[in-house]
């Protein structure tokens, strides 16, 4: 199993992909943007405008806070000194879940990137919150990668998307 080297990135798997309604927000801030998929559940939300997805608590490795760079440098610190717990072996990283399909896009200017979907999405940790920011491992190919995942668990969800594509649900 190889770990990618650490670059802030987000997991999208929703309007923010490429060719969706929101891509053009991220678009600025896309160094790269590859296939990648994570453990979890997929619902249709917002009478199927948008997906919300549920992964297990024990792949979070944060919880995104208000400073955005104190998160980055809080993130580069622990990925840097290999403080983050290995993920899962393949076998093991579904956990009997489903797996959510997405791209993970490498950040240009992160800080930025950051706080723009983090209004877009309505992350306001001081406040009342759409979604909360967490940091998760993603596996691209043969590699995994840390990256930010917005999550949102007080939606009413929708019918589930068993593939975990929302695009072609």
């Amino acid at each position: 199993m190889s770990v990618k080297e650490y670059a802030p990135r987000v997991f999208v798997y929703g309007t923010l992909k490429r060719g969706f309604p929101n891509y053009d927000i991220l678009k600025p801030y896309s160094l790269s943007a590859e296939k990648a998929v994570l453990p979890g559940l997929m619902w249709a939300a917002g009478g199927g405008y948008f997906p919300v997805v549920e992964i297990p608590l024990n792949n979070i490795l944060l919880f995104g806070q208000s400073n955005v760079a104190e998160d980055l440098v809080t993130v580069e610190r622990q990925a840097v000194s290999n403080l983050f717990p290995e993920p899962k072996v393949e076998t093991d990283l579904t956990g009997g879940l489903g797996v959510i399909k997405g791209e993970l896009v490498t950040l240009a200017n992160p800080v930025s990137a950051l706080k723009r979907l983090d209004r877009l999405e309505g992350f306001d940790p001081g406040g009342q919150s759409f979604y909360a920011r967490a940091l998760t491992w993603v596996k691209t190919g043969q590699s995994y990668a840390v990256a930010w995942i917005y999550l949102n668990e007080s939606v009413t969800k929708g019918s589930a998307i068993p593939t975990g594509d929302w695009t072609k649900s």
